[in-house]
This record gives structure tokens, C-alpha cells and sequence, in this order.
């Protein structure tokens, strides 16, 4: 009896002197968690708690380089980088809390002196709740993205494909996430993607698209007309000759303010610019006053103040063209 008391004795020694047997995840993640099943990280702490801290975000830091990084060179227009809106951190954090994030238990490894523990995410799963956050931005893509498409004003569809455009990088910057989450799945958006993709050519079409027809009140010498012209082409608008082949009127009118004292003559330029569509809805206004101009000579004051409303179309009309039409 005594023999077999210590025979169990000596056992119980022997086992609890063993270590346990170390975690494959702790060696070889990817071999408990594969990449094409699973969204994990490790963290690695001195503290029990810290190290699952530690493994969530981890998670949250590797979705935000990644979707920074797809996203970095996606948008541009007219050949100049976009702003873009980058989802936050504590944005991606809140998400992982959706996706239903679970922890190994954490694991002391005596050799290295440190807590290790996994957080792992199931992407078919997760996938699953964050399909709906996808879908949500698309509809309302689609609800500007497709008036602008239906629509015979072309100049109207311009402010619904910059909004189209504005909800079109928050679709891609989801998109880019659920493309972390499940690539294959996100697949099926490729035809969303492009159509976000397309809007600066849609916005160049329509420019070159918009054909119009000068009217001006009043001139000097052509000097408005030669200088509205030049601008508005420049700018990428067609310029015709008859009314009947114009989708838009460019409605120009000048007014001198002219007097004549019986000496001295003298003028007070105006003028106004406007873009109309079926002759009555106007899609762009400019207009500018400059200075009193008198002289004794009536060619001369005229020319001179001519100048003037030149120089301002020159100078500013191209700046408010792009105010109103460009991103």
C-alpha cells in the first residue's frame, strides 16, 4: 500500500512539473487563424488583460493602414489630388465590436516572459453585418448618381454628380473595408467602383457637351463678344453660330450709363453674364461694375471703359466658371 501511495505521489510531481503545452497560435497564428477565414492579430503585454487590449488593437491599427492605403490614390480630378475623408479609429474600433471580435484566452509563455493572445474575426460573418452599411451608402450614391444620368439640363446635372461624387468616396472608402473583410464578396461592387470612377469624364462631357449662343446687348468694336468668346471656349464650352443648334443662351449685357454735359462724356460700365437654359433658367450669373470713365472725346471714353470690362472678363469670368462647375 505504502509503495503504491508514493508511486502516485511521485506522478503527481512528475505531471505538474511538465509545462503545458504551448499554443499553436502561439507559434504559427495563421495556422489556427488562416488569412482567407479569419481577420487576426496577436498582442503581446506584460499584463494578462493588456495583451487581449493589446490584440484588438492591433486589429483596428492594420484595417486603418490598409484602408488608407487603397484609398491613397483613388480619387483624383483634373489631374490634382482629392481630398479624402479617411474612416477614423475609433470608427474602425466600433466596427470590430460589430463584427462580433472574439479572444483566445491569453497565454503566459515563461520563456519569453510576456502574455500573448489573439483576436480573431470571422470574415464570412462579419461580412455579413457590414454588408447593410454598404448597401445604405450606395442607395444614396445611386439617388444623385442617377438624376444626374436622367436629366436634359446638363449644366443641373453638374450638382449631382459633385454630391454623387461625395457619397461615391464614402462608398469606396466602405467598400475598402469590406474588400479587408471579404474580398470575394466585395467583387460584386466592381460596377459601383467604376461608376464613382467615371464622374470627372462625366463632368468633362458635359462641359463639352453644353454648346451655347452668345447675345449681347451692347458692344464696342466686338470687344465683349471677341473676349466672352475666347474665355468661355478656353474654359472647354462650344461656341455656335445659330440659336437652333444651342442647348444654352449666354446672355451678355452691357450698360454704359452714358452722358454727355455738352462737353465732357462720360460712361458708367456694367455688366452681367448669365448661362440660360431654355431662355429662362439661369445656371450661372456674373456680373461686375467698374469705374466712371469721361474724357472729351466720345471714342475714347468708350474704348477705355470697353477696356475695363475686358480686363475684369480676363481676369475673373474663368474663376467663377470653375467656382461653379469644377470640384
Amino acid at each position: 500500500m505504502k509503495k503504491i501511495v508514493l508511486f502516485m505521489f511521485f506522478m503527481t510531481v512528475n505531471l505538474s512539473a511538465i509545462p503545458p503545452k504551448i499554443p499553436e497560435w502561439v507559434v504559427d497564428k495563421n495556422a489556427v487563424y488562416p488569412e482567407d477565414m479569419y481577420l487576426s492579430q496577436i498582442g503581446i503585454s506584460n499584463n494578462k488583460e493588456k495583451s487581449k487590449a493589446e490584440s484588438i488593437s492591433a486589429i483596428s491599427r492594420y484595417l486603418k493602414t490598409t484602408v488608407e492605403s487603397n484609398l491613397s490614390t483613388l480619387f483624383t480630378a483634373d489631374n490634382k489630388n482629392e481630398n479624402i475623408s479617411i474612416i477614423e479609429q475609433t470608427e474602425i474600433s466600433s466596427n470590430i465590436e460589430l463584427f462580433g471580435v472574439q479572444f483566445t484566452e491569453p497565454y503566459y509563455y515563461k520563456k519569453m516572459k510576456k502574455w500573448y493572445c489573439v483576436a480573431f474575426i470571422n470574415r464570412t460573418q462579419a461580412w455579413i453585418q457590414y454588408q447593410p452599411v454598404i448597401e445604405q451608402e450606395k442607395i444614396k450614391f445611386y439617388s444623385f448618381f442617377d438624376k444626374a444620368c436622367n436629366n436634359t439640363n446638363l449644366l443641373e446635372n453638374i450638382d449631382n454628380y459633385k454630391d454623387a461624387w461625395e457619397t461615391g468616396k464614402k462608398l469606396l472608402e466602405v467598400l475598402a473595408f469590406g474588400r479587408i473583410l471579404n474580398p470575394t464578396a466585395e467583387k460584386k461592387y466592381k460596377t459601383d467602383r467604376e461608376n464613382i470612377a467615371a464622374i470627372p469624364q462625366l463632368l468633362s462631357a458635359i462641359i463639352q457637351n453644353s454648346s451655347m449662343y452668345v447675345e449681347i446687348s451692347n458692344d464696342y468694336e466686338n470687344m465683349i463678344k471677341n473676349s466672352v468668346n475666347q474665355q468661355f471656349t478656353e474654359y472647354g464650352f462650344p461656341i455656335v453660330n445659330q440659336k437652333s443648334l444651342a442647348l444654352y443662351t449666354l446672355k451678355v449685357d452691357v450698360n454704359t450709363n452714358y452722358s454727355f454735359d455738352g462737353e465732357i462724356h462720360s460712361i458708367y460700365p456694367q455688366l452681367s453674364i448669365s448661362i440660360l437654359y431654355q431662355n429662362t433658367k439661369s445656371m450661372f450669373e456674373y456680373s461686375c461694375i467698374q469705374e466712371k470713365v469721361a474724357a472729351y472725346h466720345k471714342e475714347k471714353v468708350f474704348k477705355k471703359g470697353f477696356t475695363t470690362l475686358v480686363n475684369d472678363i480676363n481676369q475673373n469670368i474663368k474663376i467663377k466658371l470653375r467656382e461653379s462647375f469644377n470640384f
